[in-house]
């Protein structure tokens, strides 16, 4: 399964995984409207888990994270791929954590 068919090229599958019935499947990027409901949903299902989680790190709304998707276009594009988008809004809220200690630390 890839989010990227140009890298995709080889198209001999048996011949890497064996006689299966394999077959190749593309996952669409999201559109705004896709990407917005999986962040709203995002935000609401992490906001019930922290409680069980000490140190995970996530913003406690929508907009924190459209805010820095449009503060940083290169994330903008970055989330329209469903894998990635995950995988930014779990790293996000921490690596700019991080920088804001990093920051008062030097100011020290």
């Amino acid at each position: 399964m890839t989010t990227r068919e140009n890298y995709a090229v080889y198209t001999d599958y048996q011949t890497c995984f064996g006689d299966n019935n394999f077959e190749m499947n593309y996952i669409c990027p999201f559109d705004n409207t896709q990407r917005n409901e999986y962040i709203q949903k995002f935000v609401k299902t992490v906001s019930g888990l922290k409680k069980y989680y000490l140190d995970f790190h996530s913003f406690q709304s929508v907009q924190e994270y459209e805010n820095y998707f449009r503060d940083y276009s290169v994330l903008l594009e970055l989330t329209k791929v469903p894998f990635t988008l995950r995988i930014i809004m779990n790293i996000l809220p921490y690596l700019v954590k991080e920088i804001e200690k990093d920051r008062s630390n030097s100011k020290s």
